[in-house]
């Protein structure tokens, strides 16, 4: 009976396949893609002329702030309020003006970062396709591999060769 069960055993083994397995390092892929680290350092640009725009702002700002603290013991309580809610008003449309330009800063990222994901999800299907890979993970849900598996590099390679159009909208719809 060992036998019988050794020999079917023996020959079942040779029908099974082994699953093909990869591995990718998804953030690297598209932090070292070199139209997203172009796109990068436009929005840094974009930050830099906009920093001194908030510069300006935070300076109007503080000189309302000192006018009320200078002309708090001249001002009646009635004008003394209006100095400060005029103040509070300016501040508000300041706090807006940040919210609104890292709303689109990251926005812009966001929409980037789907174009270019796309583009690794196309590369990676003619991958597994062409060396018969049934599964990939990415470094963030196994422990350890081999770099043997890792396809970090080609992808990095095969993406750096496409030419993405990633592009800086300005304007949000707020529907």
């Amino acid at each position: 009976m060992r036998i019988i069960l050794f020999f079917i055993l023996f020959i079942y083994s040779f029908n099974i396949k082994a699953t093909n397995v990869g591995t990718i390092d998804f953030e690297n892929i598209i932090n070292s893609n070199k139209y997203f680290i172009d796109f990068l350092d436009k929005i840094n640009n974009i930050n830099k002329k906009k920093e001194n725009d908030f510069i300006e702002y935070e300076n109007k700002l503080k000189d309302l702030q000192e006018d009320i603290e200078d002309l708090s013991s001249i001002l009646s309580e009635d004008d003394l309020k209006i100095k400060i809610n005029d103040y509070n008003r300016e501040l508000e449309k300041y706090d807006i003006l940040i919210n609104d330009h890292n709303e689109i800063i990251n926005y812009n990222i966001e929409f980037n970062r789907k174009i270019i994901i796309n583009e690794i999800r196309i590369i990676l299907e003619k991958i597994m396709e062409k060396n018969d890979i049934d599964i990939i993970f990415d470094k963030n849900n196994y422990i350890m591999s081999i770099k043997k598996i890792d396809l970090s590099d080609k992808i990095i390679q095969e993406l750096n060769n496409i030419e993405l159009n990633l592009k800086y909208i300005e304007i949000i719809s707020k529907d």
